[in-house]
């Protein structure tokens, strides 16, 4: 329940009669909880009476002031009580409204004559104006009672200030937070990515350096192989590089030592034990070439199984002879796109077989007994075998060799 606004009233003794009078109309407001009046009326025996005056002077909302000829008599209320009212009211702590009681030149007061006084007019509340002096003291309360009004919409006014203050200030430190969450989310998607990215280059750079790697100790045991020039270190030359770059050269010479030293082998067996890996692994490379066409545009497109020929019946393990030679792999300084790991440099290839057709599905579920896991065209014999793993080609050439 709202607080009543507390009333002070200074008047002079004279004028005590008025006093009792205005409390009596100003009870039905006490009564309504709207207003609390007090005067120096109120003051017990006993207790230091100018201090308990400045107190509630201090703490008044509403100062009403009798004005009459006693009034400007009285030096306490003009040296004390006035200079505090005024002060308050200059500061917009009081409000202070003058009540005429008695006639007497109030306009010539330079302090009453700039406020609004009461009753209406001024016309003094003992005046022949009134019919009764009933009516003038129902106008000083209705003139009360408007005070009031415009004190608590100012009051209501503030307080929505307030709350509106208040929910900006949510907003904004809402939004604050906000974006505070979204640029540490933000923060830490870059971070990931960035370690994703370090962590691909790493295991790129790592790649190649095995590749590299694999490639000098398969050209240096080429070259101790063939320098023995016999069947066990051609031997050992394919158990060591399986997928080496001269392995179907090594198998032809192996073929070639035996065809001279004793019985021949199984033509199917040494070919495919010979070149299996090589035609496997080369004709997954050959996948996606088998699967895009270039356009009028000159982009890429994927082919269906409609457009591959069906009357092909040739197997995926035919073998043609590619010849090596010396390439410019990696990407041109300018390239838009490119990464720093991707210098242009000279890339020379052996010489190799691989596979005429690639290998179809037929001809993985015939090694293998079932398709591989995933396969975009699923059920097309004819299509080439795709999405398999290195460990799916592993098994596949395992297989191949000890089926041949």
């Amino acid at each position: 329940m709202p607080q009543p606004y507390k009333v002070f009233i200074i008047y002079a003794r004279e004028d005590a009669q008025y006093l009792n009078e205005l409390r009596g109309q100003l009870r039905p407001l006490e009564h309504a909880g709207r207003l609390r009046v007090w005067s120096d009326s109120e003051i017990d025996p006993g207790v230091a009476w100018e201090q308990e005056i400045v107190h509630n002077l201090e703490s008044a909302e509403i100062i009403l002031i009798l004005v009459s000829a006693a009034y400007y008599n009285s030096a306490y209320i003009h040296d004390k009580e006035i200079k505090q009212a005024l002060a308050r009211h200059e500061k917009g702590e009081a409000k202070v409204l003058p009540v005429i009681v008695r006639p007497c030149a109030f306009l010539d007061d330079p302090v009453i004559s700039r406020l609004q006084v009461l009753p209406t007019d001024g016309k003094a509340v003992n005046s022949q104006h009134w019919r009764d002096r009933d009516d003038a003291w129902v106008d000083v309360v209705e003139g009360v009672k408007r005070t009031l009004d415009a004190m608590k919409a100012a009051e209501n006014r503030r307080e929505q200030e307030k709350r509106a203050t208040a929910e900006r200030a949510r907003r904004e430190e809402e939004k604050r937070r906000r974006t505070a969450r979204q640029a540490e989310e933000n923060r830490r998607r870059e971070a990931a990515l960035q370690q994703a990215r370090e962590e691909e280059d790493r295991r790129e750079k790592q790649q190649r350096e095995a590749a590299d790697a694999y490639q000098q100790a398969d050209h240096a045991a080429w070259l101790q192989a063939s320098g023995a020039d016999n069947t066990e270190g051609y031997q050992d030359y394919l158990a060591r590089f399986p997928q080496g770059d001269m392995v179907r050269e090594a198998r032809a010479r192996i073929k070639a030592l035996r065809s001279s030293n004793g019985p021949t082998l199984s033509k199917s067996r040494n070919m495919l034990i010979g070149v299996g890996g090589l035609i496997v692994l080369l004709a997954f490379w050959l996948v996606p070439k088998m699967f895009e066409r270039e356009n009028a545009a000159g982009e890429f497109a994927i082919a269906t199984p409609t457009e591959l020929s069906h009357d092909r019946s040739k197997s995926g393990f035919d073998l043609v002879r590619v010849e090596g030679g010396t390439f410019k792999m990696g990407s041109p300084d300018n390239e838009e796109g490119r990464f720093d790991n991707e210098c242009l440099h000279a890339a020379t290839v052996a010489s190799f077989s691989i596979g005429k057709y690639e290998v179809t599905q037929a001809d993985w579920r015939e090694i293998m007994g079932n398709d591989p896991p995933e396969l975009y065209f699923k059920g097309c014999d004819l299509c080439p075998v795709e999405r398999v793993s290195w460990n799916d080609i592993q098994d596949f050439l395992q297989k191949l060799n000890a089926r041949y």
